[in-house]
């Protein structure tokens, strides 16, 4: 989780606070054997058509286990607060970024 909120706060300094926010690609993930293995197979075969990410591997799983909860977006918000972010920067991380790029793009 530690990487997580460094990367977000790399983003923030290097492109402006009012150019990142957090998307909801995923749900929770479970994480039981079955799980590990079905990936770790899903990675073999991305492997073997030479099609995997940088990094990807058997073993390296796409979900931060910290972060894999219906409460994972209070977690990043909480964890940033106690970095020091204030309440409106992290409004602008959770959504209100997007809110105006989509108004900006689609108008109203």
């Amino acid at each position: 989780m530690d990487d997580v909120l460094a990367h977000i706060e790399r983003i923030a300094r290097v492109a402006g606070e009012d150019h990142v926010g957090i998307g909801t690609d995923n749900g929770v993930l479970p994480m039981t054997e079955k799980v590990r293995k079905e990936q770790d197979e899903y990675s073999k075969e991305r492997m073997k058509m030479g099609i995997a990410a940088p990094g990807e591997g058997v073993g390296i799983y796409p979900w931060v286990e910290q972060l894999n909860s219906l409460d994972r977006y209070r977690r990043v918000a909480a964890a940033l607060q106690k970095r020091g972010w204030s309440v409106s920067r992290l409004e602008k991380l959770m959504g209100t970024n997007f809110l105006r790029v989509y108004k900006d793009a689609w108008g109203a």
